[in-house]
């Protein structure tokens, strides 16, 4: 049996096994939505290095990153898993650190934990998302708010809602204008009630996907986003991932879909033609699109998919290895 097909066995194993559990971990803005089109480049995931079962050892060619010494990766307490699941999730933390170029890590499994020792710093971290089952969700956008102003509108703290306060603070879409090769857009105020709403947590974000959620738009302290109920949801659709550098300089994750998640993007993107879109991952909108705003007629994304907002090279890589290797069978927390 070939390396691969032996990770694969595991990871079906696993996943039969074990019920799917997805875990929940301007100042610019305008000039944003105004230049915004999203076209975005294909990205593949190079280097990967084959995964055996019989070892537990990561070993790639790459610059050595700062230790996190030893950190143990542990299941829920009550988690009812077999030795084969533990298996399964260690070498996808193999593979995620071999996609981030670790040099010197070694993963294990030690009774119902997975122990890394000797991996990249930001292993350590609560919401690293090396350790995570990322949870990438697209909304459509209903209207932008504020930060939270630490006020709940009432003592009876009434739930989020689910709509914008008023048609004036909704999204209207873009109009384009072929003589100058772009759009004009007519961008709402933000919606004044919003701000009385603490943001929407990851947890609750993936428990509640049908819902409306007010999340942090990435790269920004002082924007918030209410988007709708969840659309598409492509958790487990990432073919490739790659972080890179846009024109502008800043890191972005590059995005290949599979094929039946491509087919879906592109309905759901015509869907809402010259609307914006909100791609949430783990409670945080990461991209927010305004879907091809200067074109008359719609044009297929062909599987591409970008996610922006990130502040460093090792923060877009860590998530582009997450997607790439899908999640984990067991969920995993920092011990």
């Amino acid at each position: 049996m070939s390396q691969t097909e032996e990770f694969q066995r595991l990871i079906d194993v696993a996943m039969d096994s074990f019920p799917e559990v997805t875990v929940p971990p301007p100042t610019q803005l305008h000039d944003r939505l105004r230049r915004r089109r999203m076209k975005v480049r294909i990205g593949s995931l190079a280097g990967v290095c084959a995964i055996t079962a019989a070892s537990l050892y990561v070993g790639v060619v790459g610059p050595q990153q700062s230790s996190a010494g030893a950190v143990t990766l542990q299941v829920a307490r009550g988690t009812q898993l077999t030795h084969q699941q533990l298996l399964a999730d260690a070498m996808i933390m193999r593979s995620r650190l071999a996609a981030i170029h670790d040099s010197g890590a070694r993963v294990s499994v030690h009774g119902d934990s997975v122990v890394v020792t000797g991996g990249p710093k930001e292993l350590a971290e609560p919401k690293s998302p090396l350790t995570a089952s990322p949870a990438l969700l697209v909304r459509g956008v209903l209207c932008f708010s504020g930060p939270y102003n630490g006020s709940p509108i009432s003592e009876s703290a009434p739930a989020l809602p689910q709509s914008c306060n008023g048609t004036s603070y909704a999204i209207e879409p873009a109009t384009p204008n072929p003589t100058v090769n772009g759009y004009s857009s007519s961008i709402p105020e933000h919606d004044p009630i919003l701000a009385h709403y603490p943001s929407t947590t990851p947890a609750d974000d993936a428990a509640h996907p049908a819902r409306a959620a007010l999340l942090p738009l990435a790269g920004t302290t002082k924007v918030r986003v209410l988007v709708g109920p969840t659309q598409l949801k492509l958790t487990s659709s990432v073919a490739s991932a790659r972080a890179e550098k846009e024109r502008f300089g800043n890191w972005v994750v590059e995005i290949k879909l599979s094929s039946k998640s491509a087919v879906q993007w592109d309905a759901l993107a015509f869907h809402f033609f010259h609307y914006i879109l909100g791609v949430d991952l783990n409670g945080r909108i990461v991209s927010d699109p305004v879907i091809e705003p200067t074109q008359s007629q719609y044009t297929s994304f062909d599987s591409k998919m970008e996610l922006s907002g990130f502040q460093s090279k090792v923060s877009a890589e860590d998530v582009a290895a997450a997607l790439q290797s899908g999640p984990l069978p067991i969920p995993l927390h920092i011990g």
